[in-house]
């Protein structure tokens, strides 16, 4: 499951992250018609790889622990 993730989230990401294309995962909304705009695909796939890179360095116990 970990090299699935590799290579269907964390290298996809990678490689759209350094498109002219992309976006900072924070970004302002200031009208409701934003938020479309902000969570798109990228933004997701994004935050999967961020919360996979906190769980490593953090070790998955006390991820886990800190998610309960």
């Amino acid at each position: 499951e970990k090299q699935r993730f590799l290579t269907d989230v964390l290298h996809e990401v990678m490689l759209l992250d350094g498109l002219n294309t992309s976006h900072p995962i924070s970004q302002e909304v200031e009208q409701a018609t934003d938020i479309d705009r902000v969570f798109d695909w990228i933004a997701y796939k994004k935050g999967a790889a961020l919360i996979r890179m906190l769980a490593n360095v953090m070790g998955q116990t006390l991820f886990q622990k800190g998610l309960n």
